[in-house]
C-alpha cells in the first residue's frame, strides 16, 4: 500500500509540473524604426538607439526619435560602420554602451556631450583613425578595452571626476606619448596602458591617495600592486621594488626590451598576461609567490629555464606557453605535474626536483 502511495503521489507531481507552464524568458524590447535609426523604448519613454542603416560620412545623431528623447546610444549600435568620419552624440544622452563604436576604421572625431556618465567596455575599440576625442567631466568611468588599438589618438585628458579605468582600456594606443591621472580616479583592474609603444610618461600628483610613479612605473601603494611598466622603455633590466606584493594583469605586457628582472621576496601572485611577450632567457621566482596567472608568459620565446618553487599552489592556463622546444622547467611539487603539463602548452622538457 505504501509503495503505491508513493507512486500515486509521484505521478501527481509529474502531472502538476507539466501542467505548470515554464518560467518565461526576460522578453526582448520591441525595436522600431525611424529614418535610419533602430532604437528601443525604456520605462521612462526615451529611447535607446540600437542600429544605423545610413551611410553618412559626418553625423549629428538627432536628440529624438519620434517625439522619444534620445539618453543612451546602446550596444554596438554604430558598429563597423566604415562611412563615419566623424559623429556629434546629443545632449541628454547619459551613456555609450559596450562595441558601440567599434571598428569605425575612418572615425577621426567623436563629440560627446556633458552629461554622458559611463562609456561602455570596447566602445571605440579598433577606430584606428580616431585622433580627436574630447570627454567631458560628467563621465565617471572608462571601461576596459575602451580605446584598444586606437593608434592615432595622440592625447587624451582623463576627465577630473573618472574613478575608474578598465583593463587594457588604451591598449595600443601606439601614438600616446603621455598620460596623466587625477586624483580622482581610485580603480583599476589591470594595466590600462599594455602595449602603447611610445608611451613614456605616466603622470601622477605625490598627493594621489591611491596611486604613485616609481621610476616611470605606476603602482597602487595601497595594496602593493605594479600596475604598467611602460613598454616603450627600453631598459634592458629592472628590479622590481621591495613591499611589491602583486603584478597586475598584462603590467610587462610585451616589453620587448627587457631581457632581465629581478623579483622581490614580498611578492605573492602573478597575474594573467604579465610578462606575456617580454624576451627573458631565464626567470627566477622567489619562494613567496603563491599563484601564477593564465599565459603570464605566453611568447617569451627566448625563455630556456624556469624554476617553480613548492609556494607555488596555483598555475592558470597556458602560463608556460613559450612556443620553444627548449623551456626546462623545474619543479618542485610533484603533484602539480601533471596539471601543469596539460596546460603550459605544448613544447617544453619538463624536469622535477625536490625541495
Amino acid at each position: 500500500m505504501k509503495k503505491l502511495w508513493i507512486l500515486a503521489l509521484a505521478l501527481v507531481l509529474t502531472l502538476a509540473s507539466l501542467s505548470t507552464p515554464a518560467a518565461t524568458a526576460e522578453e526582448t524590447p520591441t525595436e522600431y524604426t525611424s529614418g535610419d535609426y533602430r532604437y528601443t523604448l525604456q520605462s521612462d519613454g526615451t529611447a535607446v538607439i540600437t542600429g544605423y542603416s545610413g551611410s553618412a560620412s559626418t553625423l549629428s545623431i538627432p536628440g529624438t526619435l519620434d517625439g522619444h528623447a534620445v539618453t543612451s546610444i546602446g550596444d554596438q549600435a554604430f558598429y563597423y560602420k566604415k562611412s563615419l568620419t566623424s559623429v556629434a552624440i546629443p545632449n541628454g544622452v547619459t551613456s555609450i554602451g559596450n562595441w558601440t563604436f567599434a571598428l569605425c576604421n575612418f572615425l577621426t572625431s567623436v563629440t560627446i556631450p556633458d552629461g554622458v556618465i559611463s562609456i561602455g567596455d570596447s566602445a571605440f575599440e579598433m577606430c584606428s583613425s580616431l585622433t580627436s576625442i574630447s570627454i567631458p567631466n560628467s563621465v565617471t568611468s572608462i571601461g576596459s578595452f575602451t580605446f584598444n588599438e586606437c593608434y592615432s589618438l595622440t592625447n587624451f585628458t582623463i576627465p577630473s571626476n573618472v574613478t575608474y579605468i578598465g583593463d587594457s582600456a588604451f591598449k595600443e594606443c601606439s601614438s600616446l606619448t603621455s598620460i596623466t591621472i587625477p586624483n580622482s580616479v581610485t580603480d583599476m583592474d589591470n594595466n590600462p596602458f599594455p602595449s602603447c609603444r611610445n608611451l613614456t610618461q605616466i603622470i601622477v600628483s605625490p598627493d594621489h591617495p591611491v596611486f604613485a610613479v616609481i621610476d616611470g612605473v605606476l603602482i597602487n601603494k595601497l595594496e602593493g600592486r605594479l600596475i604598467c611598466y611602460p613598454s616603450a622603455f627600453r631598459q634592458t633590466s629592472y628590479v622590481i621594488p621591495d613591499g611589491i606584493t602583486s603584478i597586475g594583469g598584462s603590467a610587462f605586457y610585451f616589453c620587448g626590451s627587457l631581457t632581465n628582472i629581478i623579483i622581490p621576496n614580498s611578492l605573492t601572485s602573478i597575474g594573467d598576461w604579465t610578462f606575456a611577450g617580454c624576451d627573458f632567457t631565464s626567470i627566477t621566482i622567489p619562494s613567496s609567490v603563491i599563484s601564477i596567472g593564465e599565459e603570464a608568459f605566453a611568447s617569451c620565446s627566448s625563455l630556456a629555464s624556469v624554476s617553480i618553487p613548492n609556494s607555488v599552489t596555483s598555475i592558470g592556463n597556458f602560463a608556460f606557453d613559450v612556443f620553444s622546444d627548449s623551456l626546462t622547467l623545474t619543479v618542485a611539487r610533484d603533484s602539480y605535474a601533471e596539471e601543469w603539463c596539460e596546460f603550459f602548452g605544448m613544447n617544453y622538457t619538463y624536469s622535477n626536483a625536490h625541495n
